[in-house]
């Protein structure tokens, strides 16, 4: 092996290993970059984990009261129950004459059933007088029309009689 083959071998051995040392380098930066993001979560955990036994907390004292509540409630309840059940007693009352007014108002449904019936015979049967009285009141308006037009004759016949000698008029009645 010559000089120059070994100065070759020597110059790729030292440029492998400042490859290497780059990439190592590189790999220590990343680690670092994790470990730093690691530590800003395990602060963040920590923090959230504070503020987790701080409403955990005030849930405990707000259970609490709640209880108590519950105490006061439960007296409120017993006394709504009374009421409730002379409310019952009441209603059942107000059923039976609920059942008495259902009985009526059917009886005057049924009545109110007959008025209706009467009423579309009747609008039946107006309808049929409605029919009629157009076709009388073409009739009238056809009349109407004979008479302006006898009238307007007569109008004539009458100006035609004026203009007649007194001796030339017919003989009237």
């Amino acid at each position: 092996m010559s000089e120059l083959d070994d100065i070759r071998q020597r110059v790729t051995a030292l440029e492998t290993e400042v490859s290497e040392g780059r990439e190592s380098r590189e790999v220590c930066r990343r680690a670092a970059d994790l470990f730093a993001m690691v530590d800003r979560d395990l602060a963040d955990i920590n923090a959230a984990f504070s503020g987790h036994n701080r409403v955990l907390q005030a849930l405990r004292e707000t259970q609490l009261e709640q209880g108590q509540k519950l105490v006061e409630h439960g007296g409120i309840l017993t006394e709504h129950g009374e009421v409730l059940t002379a409310l019952r007693h009441t209603q059942l009352e107000q059923g039976r004459e609920l059942a008495e007014h259902r009985g009526i108002l059917t009886e005057h449904g049924e009545a109110l059933t007959a008025l209706r019936d009467t009423q579309l015979e009747q609008g039946r049967e107006l309808a049929e007088l409605r029919e009629g009285l157009a076709g009388q009141a073409g009739t009238l308006a056809e009349h109407g029309e004979a008479l302006t037009a006898v009238m307007a004759e007569l109008r004539v016949h009458g100006r035609i009689l004026a203009r007649l000698d007194p001796g030339d008029r017919p003989a009237g009645p």
